[in-house]
């Protein structure tokens, strides 16, 4: 009786939430860690009742088993994954090229692939989810013109034509290395920075998928820099609880967090080798991009490993060069369930090249940090947790000593104040009404059901010049009215001052001592 009771409650719940059709439509390079990500997110709605499919290139098409998918065939990658990390390590300039080749042969294959791409209109999708990163998602969003979510991985990014406003001044940019309190040189720099991204580097980018949609005819209202601002909601990797303070437009959203679980218990021989560490364990990774390291980094490492006097777990699927490089207290692994390991209580620190998962998973766990960011918005997720939170400490990649590194993460570990701070940003993290994930998938059942939440855009804002947008005109108004105003100040000062001389002239020449030394 009571489960019938409790179904005819129910009913009127399912009801209001109808199953929709959803494009998901993630990176083309091979990012596992963003894919991974995706993938979760079109799991996560799939469980909420909505039909998921995912339009995939053949190449990272196993990346999303499980799913509905869409796929068309593209062209062989250039360079092997671990080839193109060492470009990026390396800060070697081809890396961007090569990087940009494999979005632009990708989005010719797909909208080349006439049936394909003609099949996504007769589909008509209630909701399309692309990646922020993905030039060719922004054509997508252009073509179908269904209410669209661009969801950002990374977190907030440099991007003036979605993250707008961004006050230069005090939002240190994601590709630097500063903090939110910059010097003026530093702003100067970053200021800099801010300007060739949106107007120098981004334009050029978008310049041969400009081409290529003339090219193929493709019918799209907006440029590329502007198609973005057809998007319904941006959702952002971000929470305030670790990133710096800024202002946001209603139709961005952050939600950070969404991605994670509490720990699971590791019932395998790794869990006997986690509880036995009772004196404490030291996890490190250097995540999913970077499999190898150069020797001489790795002889560092194992040499700092195999002094602390802690049992360690190390992601590291390179070789070594000898078996005796690996110290008894370290266990090497090529993968690790690592949001189960730094969820054990016997988890002292977590060295870490701080990707964006990793740091909010160190932050939900409340573990403290030894942070060895090695590229791109890793040194800005780093100054999050050292800066902000002040949950670690910050290391050089390219010059740390196998000294420096085991008395950082003795000190870290012995300094009470990381892991209070740890703690901190767990709590602040963790202190919300809805959970992220259940924020998010309210706002994709939203979408939905009343197709668009174009009220939350602000469509001057959208389109207005940088003229109009740094108030340009206004500051050449008043300018100008000022000169004006000291022109007119500086004539009646002139003519007065003249008038006075004048006056003053005329008096003395007739003033009676005057005419009386002229008679004697």
């Amino acid at each position: 009786m009571k489960t019938l009771q409790l179904l005819f409650c129910l009913i009127p719940v399912l009801a209001t939430i109808e199953a929709a059709k959803i494009l998901l439509f993630p990176i083309a390079n091979r990012s596992n860690s963003r894919l991974a990500l995706m993938k979760k997110i079109g799991k996560m709605i799939e469980e909420r009742g909505h039909h998921v499919s995912v339009l995939v290139n053949d190449h990272l098409a196993s990346h999303f088993d499980g799913l509905h998918q869409i796929v068309f065939p593209t062209s062989p990658y250039a360079k092997t994954r671990a080839e193109m990390t060492k470009l990026l390590l390396n800060e070697d300039r081809s890396f961007f090229q090569l990087f940009m080749k494999e979005q632009l042969d990708n989005c010719k294959n797909l909208l080349a692939a006439n049936d394909t791409f003609a099949k996504l209109k007769w589909e008509q999708f209630d909701v399309v989810i692309v990646d922020l990163m993905d030039a060719c998602s922004r054509i997508l969003v252009d073509y179908l013109d269904t209410p669209s979510i661009v969801y950002s991985f990374a977190g907030f990014s440099d991007n003036s034509d979605v993250f707008a406003p961004i006050p230069v001044a005090y939002v240190p940019s994601v590709f630097g290395k500063y903090t939110d309190d910059m010097s003026f040189f530093e702003r100067l720099k970053n200021a800099f920075m801010h300007f060739m991204i949106n107007q120098i580097a981004q334009p050029n980018f978008f310049k041969p998928f400009e081409e290529l949609k003339k090219k193929l005819n493709i019918n799209t209202s907006l440029s590329m820099v502007d198609s973005f601002k057809r998007a319904s909601l941006v959702a952002c990797n971000a929470h305030f609880a670790l990133d710096y303070p800024r202002p946001l437009m209603p139709h961005v959203q952050t939600f950070g967090g969404m991605f994670n679980e509490p720990a699971r218990r590791l019932d395998s021989d790794l869990g006997s080798f986690i509880d036995d560490a009772t004196d404490g364990l030291v996890v490190v990774s250097f995540g999913s991009l970077v499999d190898t390291v150069d020797a001489s980094v790795v002889g560092k490492i194992a040499s700092a490993l195999g002094r602390l006097p802690y049992k360690v777990i190390w992601k590291y699927s390179g070789e070594l060069s000898m078996s005796s490089d690996i110290p008894d207290n370290v266990r090497v692994m090529t993968w690790i369930p690592q949001n189960d390991l730094l969820g054990h209580k016997n988890v002292k620190v977590f060295v870490t090249h701080a990707g964006i998962s990793s740091t909010f998973e160190s932050v939900y766990h409340g573990v403290p940090v030894v942070s060895i960011p090695l590229f791109c918005d890793q040194h800005h997720n780093a100054n999050k947790l050292v800066d902000k939170l002040n949950m670690g400490i910050k290391l050089n990649s390219k010059t740390f000593t196998s000294e420096e590194l085991y008395n950082t993460i003795i000190q870290v570990i012995n300094n009470p104040i990381y892991f209070n701070n740890a703690r901190l940003g767990k709590e602040r993290l963790s202190d919300h009404v809805a959970s992220p994930k259940a924020e998010f998938l309210h706002r994709v059942d939203s979408l939905a059901r009343s197709g668009n939440v174009k009220y939350l855009r602000s469509k001057s804002s959208d389109y207005m010049s940088n003229i109009r947008y740094f108030l340009i005109d206004i500051l050449a108004f008043v300018c100008c009215a000022l000169l004006l105003l000291s022109i007119l100040c500086f004539l009646s000062l002139k003519w007065l001052l003249s008038a006075f001389i004048t006056k003053l002239s005329f008096h003395l020449k007739n003033s009676p001592d005057t005419n009386t030394e002229d008679i004697n």
